[in-house]
């Protein structure tokens, strides 16, 4: 359980990350905003993450997690095959017959 202290430091957090967002222009919004996923692709993640994740070799496994900031974070539209894509070229991962 969180102090007192603890949580006041929090709020003062996020009002302070509220405000740098309110500052933001709405390119550098869209920037920080990330990535959309088609709801397609939303289910596709959930339905194979744990496949995903597998077929990454072991001392690279964390990179599937870096694989879906990546995805969170960019402004791009990620499809199915855009996701494929996306882990096979930029992480190695093979899941097209997924």
């Amino acid at each position: 359980m969180k102090t007192k202290e603890e949580l006041n430091a929090l709020k003062e957090e996020v009002e302070t990350l509220n405000r740098k967002l309110h500052e933001l222009t709405e390119e550098e919004l869209a920037q920080v905003s990330g990535g959309v996923l088609t709801p397609e692709a939303q289910i596709w993640i959930q339905n194979n993450y744990n496949e995903i994740f597998s077929r990454a070799p072991k001392s690279q496994q964390w990179m599937v997690g870096l694989g879906m900031n990546y995805v969170s974070t960019c402004s791009q539209v990620f499809d199915i095959s855009t996701l494929k894509e996306t882990l096979k070229n930029n992480y190695g991962i093979n899941v097209d017959d997924l």
